[in-house]
């Protein structure tokens, strides 16, 4: 039987020999990459499934590296080696569940989704995906991420209230005076480095 290859993308030798140890002990296939220069050639050769990638430290390159994987493969988990103790047994756990997953619309073959970078952010529209400086994925509702889609379309614009209620919700809904108020509070939290401070929205 084929086994399953897992691409691993980090820059530390030692964690990157552990998790393609592990890895292999539990049947998996693995290909190793220290660049995002070469993750991009193993991944344009094909083959790979999945991928764990440990960003360098936070920022946009790191947010971009974990954005683009995504796009290509749909399956990818980040590994925050710095905020973490190696466990084995936790990524092997990670790995299968994220090969259990349907395939995402770009392993079909669709067009690559842009990503459009603020503030060390990555976000990409067509994946409806927020990915942090350390590329991490934010969690947003629906009408969160529709919300910081218009911010991102006006960047240095005033937006009304109508309008922003209409980006979240289309022009027939009826919604409370607040409600506009208390999704941009929500959003603030998880992207302003100071939600008490806000610069960004």
């Amino acid at each position: 039987m084929k086994r399953r290859i897992v691409l691993i993308v980090a820059q530390e030798t030692g964690l990157r020999t552990r998790m393609a140890h592990s890895l292999g002990a539990a049947g998996y296939a693995v290909a190793l990459a220290a660049s995002v220069r070469r993750a991009g050639e193993l991944l344009e050769a094909g083959g790979i499934e999945a991928a764990v990638v440990v960003p360098d430290g936070p920022g946009p390159a790191a947010a971009q590296l974990v954005a683009e994987v995504r796009v290509v493969l749909g399956r990818v988990v980040v590994w925050d080696g710095s905020a973490r103790k190696f466990d084995e047994q936790e990524l092997t756990s990670r790995i299968a569940v994220a090969l259990a997953a349907p395939p995402d619309a770009a392993e079909s073959g669709a067009a690559a989704s842009p990503l459009l970078g603020f503030a060390g952010c990555a976000l990409d529209i067509a994946g409806r995906a927020l990915f942090d400086e350390s590329g991490r994925e934010v969690a947003l509702t629906r009408n969160e991420f529709a919300l910081l889609a218009a911010f991102v379309d006006n960047p240095g614009r005033v937006l009304s209230r109508e309008r922003l209620r209409t980006a979240v919700a289309g022009e027939d809904l009826e919604t409370y005076e607040r409600s506009i108020d208390m999704l941009v509070s929500r959003l603030r939290r998880k992207v302003e480095p100071d939600p008490r401070a806000p610069r960004l929205i």
